[in-house]
């Protein structure tokens, strides 16, 4: 995976942690971090998601 040149601190995340991890215990699957997956971090479409409108009280947890 290229690492964006904008943001060189994803590369531990996306390179550098995913190949430690998977040398020290390659039974285990790596998660970038959280949220994650999807068009975008936090997207609803695919992976994980927070829901920063519940937690932040911008909206009733009842919606």
């Amino acid at each position: 995976m290229k690492v964006d040149e904008k943001n060189l601190g994803n590369r531990l995340y996306l390179e550098d942690f995913p190949k430690i991890c998977a040398q020290e215990d390659p039974s285990r699957l790596y998660w970038p971090s959280s949220p994650y997956g999807g068009s975008r971090a936090n997207s609803s479409e695919a992976g994980d998601r927070h829901v920063w409108e519940i937690w932040s009280g911008w909206q009733d947890y009842k919606y």
